[in-house]
């Protein structure tokens, strides 16, 4: 009787003696009768995030992130991070926003608003989707902490200098000045998002800051977007801080 050495299906491999003429799946057929399959090793269950951290907590990672996309471009431009270093910094957050979750219902939210075509469109879907919303402010809450801090400098330091006028003047100029370094910042991401640069990308990000005739239209399209919002936080800070 001819003797094989044959491969189980659980992949271990064995000598057997077999009648002549016997056919490899006739080995096969046998051996998966005698010997019982392994079982596979179970699967990691897929991560799941609580109702809790998709709400409360990717949100306000979500507006971290942006904040740190804020201080690596302000820190450029005031001489702490070269242009390596933003560029780094900007795809890291930006990978790491694509990365945190967000619920099905403030996805679906979200596309309803974007894609709104009017002003009356846009603002029925806003009513209609609370949870977009919610997510939405909670981000911007937390990426719009330097105009906080900036409204709380400008007001204390203000009013010790002026008392109430200069208080109101302080927290004008700091919320401005806060809210104008998120806005620009965060519309220079978009500007190359714009132009078709992958932002979660190191070297496409450092190539198109290299690129003086693209920075020079971000900057325009950043200064243009950011200058209207900065002085309405600043109007409406003054007025607060009276």
């Amino acid at each position: 009787m001819p003797e094989y050495r044959v491969t189980a299906p659980d992949g271990q491999q064995y000598n057997l003696s077999v009648p002549d003429g016997t056919t490899e799946e006739q080995i096969q057929s046998y051996l998966r009768q005698q010997i019982p399959p392994t079982q596979a090793a179970p699967q990691e269950e897929e991560e799941e995030y609580s109702w809790a951290y998709k709400t409360i907590g990717a949100p306000v990672q979500r507006g971290w992130n942006q904040l740190q996309i804020t201080e690596a471009i302000m820190g450029n431009m005031l001489g702490w991070r070269s242009k390596e270093e933003m560029a780094e910094s900007i795809a890291q957050q930006r990978r790491d926003i694509a990365e945190i979750p967000m619920s099905d219902i403030a996805q679906q939210g979200l596309q309803e608003i974007q894609e709104a075509e009017t002003w009356a469109e846009a603002a029925k879907e806003i009513i209609t989707n609370p949870a977009a919303v919610w997510d939405i402010t909670v981000s911007s809450l937390v990426s719009s902490i330097p105009g906080l801090v900036g409204f709380v400098a400008g007001l204390a330091g203000g009013t010790l200098i002026g008392g109430p006028v200069g208080g109101a003047l302080g927290a004008a100029t700091g919320a401005g000045t806060g809210s104008l370094s998120v806005e620009y910042s965060l519309s220079i991401v978009d500007a190359m998002n714009e132009a078709g640069t992958d932002t979660q990308s190191e070297e496409q990000v450092l190539e198109f800051l290299n690129n003086p005739q693209k920075m020079e239209v971000a900057k325009k399209f950043a200064i243009n977007r950011g200058v209207p919002i900065a002085l309405f936080d600043a109007l409406t800070a003054g007025v607060a801080g009276r």
